[in-house]
């Protein structure tokens, strides 16, 4: 008979201690962390990793998760020896009606394509994930390369930027 109360006294501590966890719901933590916005970033897509001399290389930047955006620049980094560039377009993310594209090599440093795109006028921002910009690089030299971003900028209509994070450097191997 003591045998079994002591049992009983063991699996009601059991419960007990066991029960809380149980029982617990982490709602409020589900529900926030469902309710927190992602965190606005941009970053480069490459079409492929591996190409051979002569042929192009699709390099597309892209925004996930923005607000707002009246205007985005960034400077496209890659080593003029390896590459040139063949082609610069706006992408569709900005693209509603009138826009402006810029893109030129920096003076002083060949390796730094300066690039800007904003929305022309009074224009609302534009908020979701999209192209903002594709460039074709013809590949001129055989190694391996990198491809990155720097000193990238969103913008929203009243010009104050947005927080954002920047993708990392994509490499390629020219062959």
């Amino acid at each position: 008979m003591l045998r079994g109360r002591v049992r009983a006294l063991l699996i009601f501590i059991a419960i007990f201690a066991v029960a809380p966890h149980l029982l617990s719901c982490d709602c409020e933590k589900k529900e926030e962390s469902q309710t927190q916005p992602k965190t606005p970033r941009i970053f480069l897509v490459l079409d492929r990793t591996e190409l051979s001399i002569g042929e192009i290389l699709g390099v597309s930047v892209k925004v996930e998760n923005v607000e707002d955006v009246f205007g985005v620049a960034f400077d496209l980094m890659f080593s003029h020896d390896a590459f040139e560039l063949a082609g610069s377009r706006a992408g569709e993310f900005l693209n509603r009606g009138q826009h402006k594209f810029l893109s030129e090599f920096q003076n002083d440093d060949p390796d730094r394509l300066v690039v800007g795109i904003s929305e022309v006028g009074s224009a609302s921002g534009v908020s979701g994930d999209g192209v903002v910009a594709s460039f074709e690089l013809k590949a001129k030299r055989a190694g391996g390369y990198s491809i990155a971003l720097d000193r990238a900028a969103i913008k929203n209509p009243e010009l104050n930027s947005i927080d954002m994070k920047v993708g990392k450097p994509q490499d390629v191997q020219v062959k």
